[in-house]
C-alpha cells in the first residue's frame, strides 16, 4: 500500500475506536516504523511501504485503537525539549509537569553551601535528569531519583544514562525512607521534587486515556492525598533528624486537592512559607512549601 492509504485507513480504524487523536497517531506511527520525519510523510504520500512494514504498522495501529499510550508504543516521549525512554510499568511524562522544572531554573541556589535534590517516586527519571543536565555547571547540588519499584528505577537510569548525566544518584526507597536511614545523607538545603500518586479511584476508572499506565504511580486514597501525607509526615522527622536543615517541598497536585492539601500541612506542619502555582492552563498544580 502506498503512505496516503495507509494513513487513511488506519485514522478510519482509530476513528472507529474512539481515539481522540485518531488523525495524527496514525503519522506519529509510520514516521517511527519508517525512521522518518513525518514531514516525509506529506512529501511521499505515493510512496510504496513493504509488507512487512504494512504488518507492523498496523499492529502498532491495533494496539493503539485498543488504548495503549502512543508513548508506549513508540518508547519514548519528549518532556522539556529532551527525549526521555518509557514503556509499560512506567508513568509518562506530562507537559505540566514541566512547571517544576521552571519553578525550581527560578530558585537562588548560590547561597546554599551544600544541597540536595530530591525527586520523589522519580518514574522515567525525566525531572531530576533534565535539571541535573541543566544545573551541571552547578557541582555542590547532589541530585537524586528515588523510587519505590525496580522498574521505574531501571528506565530512570537509562534515561540519565542517555542524556550523560551519570552523577545522579538512585536508590530504591518508599517516599523518603532511604533519607530517614541515612539522615547523613541530608544537607544544609534539601529540595524535596513530588509527583505522586493523586488521583482517586473513581478518576482513574473514569478517564479512559491513563487506563494502561501504573496504577500504582496514579492512584491514592484519602481524597488521592495520602502519599502526601506520608511524605509530609516523613519530612517532619528528618527535620529532628537533621536540625538546621532546610526543606523545600514541590507537590505536584490534581487542581481540586490544592485547599485539602494547604489546610493539611497549615494544620499538621505549620511550614514556614507556603504558595499554590498555577500550570499554563490556569489550574492550581503546584503546592510549595518551606520548612
Amino acid at each position: 500500500m502506498k503512505v496516503k492509504d495507509l494513513l487513511n485507513k488506519a485514522r478510519k480504524e482509530l476513528e472507529a475506536g474512539k481515539i481522540e487523536s485518531a488523525w495524527l497517531d496514525p503519522q506519529v506511527l509510520l514516521s517511527y516504523l519508517l525512521s522518518k520525519e513525518k514531514e516525509y510523510l506529506h512529501i511521499y504520500p505515493d510512496k510504496e511501504i513493504e509488507k512487512k512494514i504494512e504488518k507492523k504498522y498496523f499492529s502498532l495501529i491495533k494496539k493503539r485503537g485498543q488504548g495503549e499510550p502512543l508513548a508506549y508504543l513508540v518508547g519514548r516521549k519528549e518532556f522539556y525539549g529532551l527525549d526521555f525512554a518509557v514503556g509499560k510499568g512506567v508513568l509518562i511524562p506530562r507537559p505540566e509537569t514541566e512547571l517544576i522544572i521552571d519553578e525550581t531554573l527560578n530558585l537562588d541556589l548560590n547561597k546554599y553551601s551544600s544541597l540536595n535534590l530530591i525527586d520523589v517516586g522519580t518514574g522515567s527519571g525525566c525531572i531530576i535528569t533534565t535539571l541535573s543536565k541543566l544545573l551541571a555547571q552547578k557541582n555542590k547540588i547532589t541530585f537524586w531519583g528515588v523510587d519505590k519499584y525496580a522498574t521505574p528505577l531501571k528506565y530512570a537510569r537509562k534515561n540519565a544514562e542517555k542524556h550523560k548525566q551519570t552523577k545522579i544518584k538512585f536508590s530504591k526507597s518508599s517516599l523518603l525512607d532511604y533519607f530517614l536511614k541515612n539522615p547523613g545523607e541530608l544537607k544544609e538545603f534539601n529540595l524535596i521534587i513530588a509527583n505522586l500518586p493523586y488521583l482517586t479511584r473513581d478518576q482513574f476508572s473514569q478517564e479512559k486515556s491513563i487506563q494502561k499506565e501504573p496504577k500504582t504511580s496514579l492512584v491514592s486514597s484519602e481524597k488521592g492525598l495520602k502519599h502526601y501525607k506520608k511524605l509530609l509526615a516523613q519530612v517532619t522527622r528528618l527535620k529532628k533528624a537533621k536540625p538546621g536543615a532546610s526543606f523545600l517541598i514541590y507537590c505536584e497536585i490534581n487542581p481540586e486537592q490544592a485547599i485539602d492539601l494547604t489546610k493539611y500541612a497549615q494544620e499538621k506542619l505549620r511550614p514556614n512559607n507556603l504558595q499554590i502555582k498555577k500550570d499554563l492552563a490556569g489550574l492550581d498544580r503546584l503546592v510549595i512549601m518551606k520548612f
